[in-house]
């Protein structure tokens, strides 16, 4: 919903890297929202599938990125390092990114301070994440639709 909101005034596109932190869940929600999977562009307000052209590696390299979110609600993982690119980033409280990015901000890790899905990495079975625990920290679809609300507030 962020990325669609984005590109009503913008072009804005989410490009997902491999790992094993919740890019399967991710790139399946993508495919059973659009039927297409990562990495897809929803510029001009169309689906545009392009492996190539919407590459985060090859976006990276040619510095057609303004910005970098990056979420790392169930790990540790540091965002890439990218000269010059304002970074925010949805992270766990215990996180201590190598580099201080712009914008920090702890959110709750799903299974235990969320609830939340997952699909197993044998890409069957999707499974529930219950809460374990209350630590008051937000989720990341929390953040997501407030940084939402403001982009679109300040868009209008």
């Amino acid at each position: 919903r962020l990325i669609r909101a984005l590109n009503q005034t913008t072009r804005f596109a989410a490009l997902p890297l491999a790992g094993t932190d919740g890019d399967l869940t991710a790139n399946a929600v993508q495919t059973w929202q659009s039927g297409v999977p990562y990495p897809t562009s929803y510029a001009n307000g169309t689906i545009d599938f392009d492996p190539h052209r919407h590459s985060a590696a090859r976006i990276i390299q040619t510095g057609e990125l303004d910005a970098l979110l990056w979420i790392a609600s169930l790990g540790a993982l540091d965002a890439p390092q990218i000269e010059h690119v304002p970074t925010v980033v949805l992270g766990r409280a215990d996180a201590k990114p190598q580099r201080e990015p712009e914008v920090f901000i702890p959110v709750a890790t799903p299974g235990i301070d969320a609830a939340g899905h997952l699909l197993r990495t044998d890409k069957v079975i999707t499974l529930h994440l219950a809460r374990l625990r209350e630590s008051g920290l937000p989720a990341v679809a929390t953040v997501v639709e407030a940084i939402e609300r403001q982009l679109t507030e300040v868009a209008c």
